[in-house]
């Protein structure tokens, strides 16, 4: 068995973004060989090219725990950050935080129980399209039939308990202008200069933080217009990256906004995570963490299993720059994030 910043060194060096599916079957084959043991169980799944493995110690589709992570990686700013490197108490590259070395912990976990007579009621799910909504992982999987009694996502957390996380929508909007040569912008009408009014108009409908907050917020992450260099645009589109607080009403940010734009897609309506600071399973792990909770602003595979109705965490690693040219894990916090998790499965009897 490697050392765990090994293990993540080896997982950060495959490209697993979104549109290299060759490479998340890579990723995918070569943790499944990793974990091969005579006392692990491991099954692999697959829809929409996006592989998946769960790994349990009997052959149940209902553990009491499931632990889970994503192997799969937004694109890298440069071919450097897919070759890890450690600087004083930090391993930078792309998928360091979020999150390939709390996959290689949960990995290592595994193993070293495998090795061990008495086996703790978990299983682990390894799946590679968070990034991109997470349908063809831990959704699927659910519909499948798998469940449990707590779910843990190892979303990098500070070490602390994230007991609650926000909701997702994802919107494009479009307006319509009227082309027209370049020459004669009098006889059209820019597309995107009502798209620069729109947005600006549904700006205004959400307050910009200047600090961490948890409220709602929206992001604009794309804009395309324009059909030559020399035509007044007809068509412009804009992608909207909307994160709403658990007590929000989606719909009634879709209808605010569809005033301002009509035309609007929902690519992505996904619901917020919430669980109970007094769940037994969350209090123990609290105990041996000691960090307290927090509300963390990113959303998670735990939506899914929360909107059925089983309890869901994020608990993870201390990182820094997720998606960003500098992202990195803090080393000293892996240690101890392995022995909370490894006495989380081998110190309580329900387990």
């Amino acid at each position: 068995m490697k050392d765990t910043i090994t293990l993540a060194r080896e997982l950060i060096r495959f490209k697993t973004t979104k549109d290299n599916p060759e490479e998340l079957q890579r990723c995918i084959s070569f943790v499944g060989s990793y974990l091969k043991h005579p006392n692990l169980i491991i099954k692999r799944f697959e829809r929409n090219q996006k592989p998946s493995l769960v790994v349990t110690f009997e052959d149940t589709k209902s553990p009491e725990v499931f632990f889970c992570g994503h192997l799969d990686v937004v694109p890298a700013l440069n071919e450097e950050q897919y070759e890890a490197k450690i600087d004083a108490n930090f391993l930078y590259g792309r998928g360091s935080a979020d999150m390939k070395t709390a996959c290689a912990a949960f990995m290592n976990l595994f193993r070293k129980l495998a090795e061990q007579n008495e086996k703790p009621s978990i299983g682990l799910m390894l799946v590679t399209d968070e990034e991109i909504g997470g349908k063809d992982g831990c959704k699927y999987l659910l519909e499948e039939g798998y469940s449990c009694k707590f779910f843990i996502s190892g979303e990098l957390s500070d070490m602390k308990i994230g007991y609650e996380a926000k909701g997702l929508l994802l919107l494009k909007i479009k307006t319509n202008g009227k082309g027209a040569h370049s020459a004669k912008p009098w006889e059209g009408n820019s597309a995107i200069d009502l798209m620069r009014t729109s947005l600006s108009k549904i700006e205004e409908l959400f307050e910009a933080p200047q600090k961490e907050e948890y409220q709602n917020t929206m992001i604009i992450t794309e804009i395309n217009g324009g059909e030559a260099l020399n035509s007044v645009p007809a068509e412009c589109t804009a992608t909207l990256n909307i994160r709403f607080v658990p007590e929000e009403k989606p719909e009634i940010i879709i209808e605010n906004i569809k005033l301002i734009c009509p035309e609007i897609e929902v690519v992505l309506n996904e619901p917020s995570s919430q669980c109970s600071m007094e769940n037994k399973y969350t209090k123990i792990l609290s105990q041996l963490s000691g960090r307290g909770f927090i509300q963390t602003p990113e959303a998670s595979d735990a939506r899914y299993f929360s909107n059925k109705g089983i309890p869901a965490i994020i608990f993870g690693l201390i990182g820094k720059e997720m998606h960003g040219s500098e992202e990195a894990v803090n080393i000293p916090s892996l240690l101890e994030y392995e022995k909370i998790i490894y006495d989380f499965t081998k110190n309580n009897t329900y387990l």
